[in-house]
C-alpha cells in the first residue's frame, strides 16, 4: 500500500496472543538394577500435577518443576530451559521443556498415581 503526502490511511491492526507451554519431562536411568518409570514420580509445574512430556498451556510469568522423590534413588538434577532449581520464565508463544534426571537404584519404591 502507498500513501501519498497529504493522505489519511485507517487500517486496523488484528494481534492475536501464541499461546505457551511447558513440557515437563522426567528421565529415569535404571542401571543399578532399579525399575522405577517416569510415571512413577508425581511430577508437578507449579505445584499443580502434570504427565510426563505433556505440555501445558501457560500465562507469561515464572514456573518451577518438581516432582515426589522415591526412597533410594539419586535426583541428577534439571536440564533443558529451566535452572538448577526447575525454575523458568516464559513468555508469549515460547514452548520451553524442563527434564528432571534420575538414577533408579534396586531399593527403590514403585509408586503408581491414579
Amino acid at each position: 500500500m502507498t500513501i501519498a503526502l497529504g493522505q489519511a490511511l485507517t487500517g486496523t491492526l488484528t494481534n492475536n496472543d501464541q499461546q505457551a507451554t511447558i513440557t515437563v519431562v522426567k528421565s529415569v536411568t535404571n542401571d543399578n538394577g532399579g525399575t522405577a518409570l517416569p510415571d512413577d514420580f508425581l511430577l508437578t509445574l507449579d505445584g499443580n500435577a502434570t504427565t510426563s512430556g505433556t505440555p501445558v498451556n501457560v500465562n507469561p510469568g515464572t514456573y518451577s518443576a518438581s516432582e515426589t522423590q522415591l526412597s533410594g534413588d539419586t535426583f541428577e538434577g534439571f536440564t533443558g530451559d529451566c535452572d538448577s532449581n526447575g525454575a523458568m520464565t516464559i513468555a508469549l508463544g515460547q514452548a520451553l521443556t524442563c527434564t528432571l534426571h534420575r538414577t533408579s537404584s534396586a531399593t527403590s519404591e514403585r509408586w503408581w498415581w491414579a
